[in-house]
């Protein structure tokens, strides 16, 4: 009869204080708002770079978790017009908690964003939303905190657009609140001209010289106020 034997390697006092301090890195290092979450990773990453959905500080948890198991961008934001109360008390909840002197008249205007939205205001939401996401971004750069500024004849959003590394497989976890808040900034900037086909997902560009049903719907308000509290308060969190 073969006999199995277990064995068992005690953990030293000194390696069981090192594990809590990595499990400690670990649980600041994830989202607050990924809790209990089934993490899908590359559909994080689809959503967040090729759908421009924030997914860093808001919304809650099941909701992430509903926009990472969905089908499709259609269904997500199906999911995120279905949750909008939920999603604009996330909101309000963390602009709450932006307290820099440089950032509280910008959570403010954001914050009334979120009441214009809980209110049905879709459309007065998106344009305040974006208005004060744009507001923030000039901010970075005259302030030197994020982004420099663009170098001669190189327009303003493309130097923006240049000096952000979107979330990817390469992410570390370190980074992954920071570059996850950046990320839907590309698809916000997407280059749109007036005269030109006018986008439907979400667009700073389009949102300012091309208002009309085209650009301006339900799921583009709510995205606009996640972008916005999402920048916002990863600028509290990192000290932009």
């Amino acid at each position: 009869m073969i006999k199995k034997f277990v064995v068992r390697q005690a953990i030293s006092p000194g390696t069981s204080a090192a594990l809590k301090v990595l499990a400690e890195q670990l649980r600041e290092a994830m989202p607050a708002n990924w809790a209990g979450v089934d993490e899908d990773w590359d559909a994080a990453i689809e959503i967040m770079n090729d759908e421009g959905i924030p997914l860093i500080w808001v919304p809650r948890g099941n909701i992430v978790g509903a926009l990472m198991s969905a089908s499709g961008t259609a269904e997500r934001h199906a999911i995120l017009i279905g949750a909008r109360d939920d999603v604009v008390a996330d909101c309000l909840a963390m602009l709450a908690e932006v307290t820099a002197l440089e950032l509280v008249p910008l959570a403010g205007l954001a914050a009334d964003s979120g009441r214009a939205l809980r209110d049905g205001h879709c459309a007065a939401s998106q344009a305040l939303s974006a208005n004060v996401f744009d507001t923030w971004l000039r901010d970075m750069v005259r302030r030197g905190k994020l982004f420099k500024p663009p170098g001669d004849r190189e327009p303003f959003y493309g130097a923006i657009k240049r000096q952000i590394i979107g979330v990817s497989g390469k992410t570390s976890l370190r980074e992954l609140k920071a570059a996850g808040s950046l990320s839907p900034v590309l698809m916000a900037l997407v280059s749109f001209k007036p005269g030109g086909p006018v986008p439907v997902q979400l667009n700073r560009h389009a949102t300012a010289h091309a208002a009309g049903p085209e650009q301006y719907s339900d799921v583009n308000a709510v995205i606009a106020l996640m972008l916005t509290t999402s920048v916002l308060r990863q600028a509290q969190a990192s000290g932009w």
